[in-house]
């Protein structure tokens, strides 16, 4: 089956963009954003969360969590990454199912925002091209942050590097291999977290206020375990560049409602004109079996069959 898409409504949002191939689908709204609200396999629960309260509402004065799938600008600040994203956005169909996504210029930010998603044919994989625009005369530093919105529920896994015997006292490689970055409101005996050789797992949890760790992470990949499905975000780290918040490309937030899979892009310097662009690619496993997130034995026999270990 080839790729379909259609404009169906979500609410009092009437114009969202449903796409779909065999394997999964997406819904990605038109009436503000941009926004990928939905993705899931064919026919089956999203990974995403929704604020089903905040659906349908546009042109609000201030920023609004909507949930799904979203573009901020970092490092962050009020309001230079809380700019109101309420407002309709341009869209392009081509041929081969892409869709481009444009918002308005984002003002006095001087920003434009779009995002760019490449459905698979066949599979329950996304390519999402993220770029940031200056249009206003005059260079202007900044990071593409990339935000996941995770129904709850579900269960993070961080892979780690591989470890390494210290070197003792002779010849040897005495670096470090990671940086983890705390928030003021992180707490490291906080239950949710395990921290393991192999894996890093953080459980999203109804009865917990919020957390937030940041990693300088080259693994290549973190994923969120929900119900049998688990979401894979693969990204990239450019190891001569420097990143936000203490040189983190990647972060992870957690609270009562949600947990958000987030990754950064390098700081740029960028000209009047000039463009900057993050890549993601993601992709859904169904069917995989349960497991202890406390126990990186029990982690890594539930992904064997993805490939990821």
């Amino acid at each position: 089956m080839a790729i379909t898409h259609q404009i169906v409504a979500l609410g009092d949002w009437k114009n969202n963009l449903h796409l779909q191939n065999d394997a999964c689908e997406l819904l990605i709204t038109l009436d503000v954003g941009p926004r990928i609200l939905k993705f899931g396999p064919r026919g089956g629960q999203s990974v995403f969360k929704i604020f089903d309260e905040q659906v349908g509402g546009t042109e609000e004065e201030l920023w609004q969590s909507r949930g799904g799938h979203r573009l901020w600008l970092a490092p962050e600040s009020f309001p230079f990454s809380y700019f109101p994203d309420n407002f309709e956005v341009d869209y392009q169909v081509f041929p081969n199912g892409a869709v481009t996504l444009t918002a308005p210029d984002e003002m006095p930010q001087g920003f434009t925002k779009q995002i760019d998603v490449c459905l698979d044919p066949e599979l329950a994989r996304v390519r999402v091209v993220h770029r940031i625009t200056n249009v206003v005369d005059e260079p202007q530093q900044v990071a593409a942050w990339m935000l996941s919105v995770m129904a709850p529920g579900g269960i993070e896994i961080i892979p780690q590097p591989p470890m390494r015997a210290h070197p003792g006292f002779g010849p040897g490689d005495f670096t470090p291999d990671c940086t983890l970055v705390l928030w003021p409101f992180t707490d490291m005996s906080d239950p949710r977290y395990h921290f393991g050789p192999e894996f890093i797992t953080l459980r999203q949890d109804e009865s917990l206020g919020a957390t937030k760790i940041g990693l300088n992470h080259g693994a290549g990949w973190v994923g969120y375990y929900l119900g049998g499905t688990l979401f894979v975000k693969r990204f990239a780290l450019d190891a001569r560049a420097t990143y936000p918040d203490r040189n983190c490309n990647f972060e992870t937030f957690t609270n009562e409602e949600i947990l958000e899979v987030e990754t950064l892009g390098p700081l740029t310097d960028l000209r009047p004109g000039g463009v900057l662009e993050a890549i993601e690619e993601w992709e859904l496993f169904t069917g995989v079996p349960e497991f202890d997130p406390k126990d990186d034995v029990s982690i890594a026999k539930a992904l064997a069959e993805t490939g990821l270990v």
